[in-house]
């Protein structure tokens, strides 16, 4: 930005926008007393957030990194976005259902129960 905030060293209320060229050095006197130049934060702030749902944002995002695993760790953190405010990942959930319907049924091993019980033995398959 062309324009840069100084302030009044002795009424600090005393506040002025000036303007100055890139290659200008960036002093402001004013009767012999030199302002104080007032620095800010940039407000920018760039793929710090995106929505979990959003296909669009997330083919934007993921198409400036070159490998599939960056691409998989966004991918990731998406679902795991998603299942912490709904409980579980819908996109998830419609993957693991279309996988069943194409295997004929055959649940993804994920959906299998890692402990089964009878009345005689204890199998936890988890560990």
């Amino acid at each position: 930005m062309p324009y840069y905030e100084f302030a009044n060293p002795l009424d600090d209320n005393d506040r002025v926008d000036v303007f100055f060229h890139m290659n200008d050095e960036k002093r402001y006197v004013v009767d012999g007393v030199e302002w104080r130049r007032v620095y800010h934060a940039p407000l920018a702030s760039i793929d710090t957030k995106l929505d979990p749902r959003d296909k669009n944002a997330f083919v934007r995002r993921t198409e400036k990194y070159t490998k599939l695993g960056e691409m998989q760790d966004i991918s990731r953190e998406m679902s795991e976005k998603r299942a912490a405010k709904d409980g579980k990942d819908p996109v998830r959930e419609k993957w693991l259902d279309n996988y069943e319907k194409s295997r004929n049924g055959k649940k993804h091993f994920e959906r299998i129960p890692k402990v089964v019980e009878t009345p005689h033995i204890k199998i936890d398959m988890s560990k």
